[in-house]
């Protein structure tokens, strides 16, 4: 009789926590639909805020062009090439803010004079 109680104890507190832990998914599942979409929006309010477009071959951000391969040879000046990638910079940290995903090579955003921190060399 003894046994019995403690198997239906038993029993129940599984059900029990089977209930729980099936709310408790449902609600992540929830939560991660509402993040993702709310991470989509967020990245295309991103490309509209940095005006993204293609233009042929070439793309601009914010109107400036990005420049390709090497941003010292070829036809935008240095200073272009400057802001052009400080955008891309500040663009790929807040994307990574965004989306919660660590840099391998942290970033520290400061338009034309972003740097890129590599602490291993």
């Amino acid at each position: 009789r003894e046994h019995q109680q403690k198997f239906d104890d038993s029993r129940r507190r599984y059900e029990n926590n089977q209930q729980q832990f099936s709310q408790r998914r449902d609600q992540l599942m929830k939560t991660q639909r509402k993040l993702h979409l709310r991470q989509r929006v967020m990245i295309a309010e991103l490309a509209e805020t940095f005006c993204i477009r293609q233009l042929h071959d070439t793309y601009t951000i914010c109107g400036v062009i990005l420049p390709h391969g090497d941003p010292l040879e070829g036809s935008a000046s240095p200073e272009q090439a400057a802001v052009a990638l400080g955008f891309v910079a500040h663009l790929v940290h807040l994307l990574a803010h965004f989306l919660i995903v660590p840099l391998q090579y942290p970033l520290r955003p400061n338009g034309s004079r972003s740097i890129i921190i590599d602490d291993v060399h």
